[in-house]
């Protein structure tokens, strides 16, 4: 998280041991309630990031502590408070985020072969999770203004439809 938003570690652990403070002495309808109030006078762009970030982490996992290549539980809460952040604003960005999300999510059973990462272009797409691709379709939204979180989704859209990753894929993508 520290290396995704440029803030020091120290920064970051300050800002955790505050929350955890917070979460401890606060119910979490209270909470909920006026963390999302203050959120919502501010740009959600940074919690996006901060969630692209967590979800990033997660599905590029290669901490030797972990036995899995990837942190499948970092990409699930990632997951959840994307769609949770999507529901309460409805901001395209964040749909467009958590199209992206579920495209890359429903790769995992393909991703790892006997403890191995397979390339993309090799994976099996018949392990591909249909539902979670029919869900980043679902999220897929075109904003009035190009975002990231739209390209990543828009190009790995590309990849979930594809037959073959020949030059013709790859020149419908430029």
């Amino acid at each position: 998280i520290s290396e995704s938003t440029l803030l020091s570690e120290e920064a970051i652990y300050k800002q955790v041991s505050r929350a955890r403070k917070k979460l401890l002495g606060t119910s979490s309808v209270d909470l909920f309630e006026t963390t999302f109030e203050r959120a919502q006078g501010n740009d959600l762009s940074l919690v996006e990031e901060t969630l692209h970030a967590v979800f990033t982490i997660g599905f590029d996992s290669f901490d030797e502590k972990v036995v899995s290549i990837m942190n499948e539980d970092l990409c699930v809460e990632a997951l959840a408070l994307t769609k949770l952040l999507h529901e309460t604003f409805q901001k395209t960005s964040t749909s467009n985020l958590l199209a992206a999300i579920c495209f890359h999510l429903a790769r995992i059973p393909a991703k790892i072969d006997q403890g191995e990462l397979v390339p993309l272009q090799l994976q099996d797409k018949e392990k591909w999770n249909q539902e979670l691709i029919a869900l980043g379709f679902h999220f897929l939204t075109q904003p009035s203004e190009y975002d990231p979180f739209y390209l990543e989704a828009l190009i790995t859209s590309k990849h979930m439809i594809t037959d073959s990753f020949d030059q013709a894929h790859w020149e419908d993508i430029i």
